[in-house]
């Protein structure tokens, strides 16, 4: 599926969350073999939906799609990415609110 589509998939998020977010790629030249993908409210640091993977393409959907289940959709993603932080600790009360909304 073209990248296109994918994030079409997230097209929803302001009206769920009232927040632009934003798609980032960190690939380092040095480690090529291992591009990062975050996709996060635009004004939180936080590293819930961040993949490290293959390539670029992989992770890109690999992001949208646990975005999409966890915000779009309401369900419980159990990726491993823990709120530690204090941005982290503002999204995950707005993804119970969220949540709430969803059941």
């Amino acid at each position: 599926m073209a990248i296109k589509d994918q994030l079409a998939k997230l097209d929803g998020l302001y009206s769920l969350t009232d927040r632009e977010w934003v798609l980032e790629i960190h690939h380092c030249l040095t480690e090529p073999t291992c591009p990062t993908v975050v996709i996060r409210p635009e004004d939180l640091q936080i590293a819930r939906y961040r993949v490290d993977t293959s390539s670029i393409e992989d992770g890109i959907s690999r992001a949208v799609e646990l975005v999409y289940r966890e915000v779009v959709l309401g369900q419980e993603v159990g990726h491993g990415a823990p709120f530690t932080n204090a941005d982290d600790k503002v999204w995950a009360e707005e993804l119970a609110l969220i949540r709430k909304r969803h059941a």
